[in-house]
């Protein structure tokens, strides 16, 4: 659990270092035109971009709340959903959630799938040619089915990463992972775990 809080905050401060970066040098042009004009009056998008800087630098200090957040339903749910459309933003996201959030053992296989998706998008993402169509996540009492369907050549997983490949560490956690085609082009990748293994 601790490799996958650690993966998740890695990604959290990444995100936040690349949007810090784009906030300062927004402020920076705004300041270097300030100066370069003294006297010209400070218009009211100026303004607004400092204040919108600020909000961001507040969501960007949230994000690295993110392991705690998503071991809870609605947290994983809906930073779920987050990522995947900030990664593909015309993907389609379905949910059935279990009645019961409270089963022993779903805060810790919630911290460790979530590690294990924000990895699939970045990947998928990375390539340029493949495009999530639609994920679709099912909870019950045993345990949590995602499955994605994606476009493009299918990924060879097992190759992507020599130290921690993702079909190994589903399967090192008791869990199902199966990639097959669908078509031409698209491919259809399930993932399921179960709640007793995270106990």
């Amino acid at each position: 659990m601790l490799s996958s809080r650690q993966a998740i905050l890695d990604h959290c401060i990444e995100e936040v270092i690349k949007e810090v970066y784009e906030n300062t040098a927004q402020l920076l042009s705004l300041a270097r035109i300030q100066l370069l004009q003294p006297g010209a009056p400070q218009d009211q998008k100026s303004g607004e971009l400092i204040g919108q800087a600020i909000r961001d630098l507040r969501r960007h200090c949230q994000q690295l709340q993110w392991p705690l957040a998503v071991q809870e339903a609605q947290g994983f749910r809906d930073l779920l959903q987050q990522e995947l459309h900030r990664y593909f933003p015309a993907a389609c996201f379905q949910e059935h959630p279990a009645q019961s959030t409270h089963r022993k053992g779903s805060k810790e296989l919630r911290l460790f799938l979530f590690s294990i998706l924000l990895k699939i998008f970045r990947q998928l993402h990375r390539t340029r040619k493949n495009t999530i169509d639609s994920l679709l996540m099912e909870e019950d009492n045993a345990g949590i089915h995602v499955q994605v369907l994606y476009k493009g050549k299918p990924l060879h997983w097992e190759h992507l990463s020599a130290s921690s490949p993702l079909p190994g560490l589903i399967k090192q956690a008791g869990g199902l992972w199966q990639q097959e085609p669908m078509g031409p082009e698209n491919n259809q990748l399930l993932i399921h775990l179960n709640y007793n293994r995270f106990v």
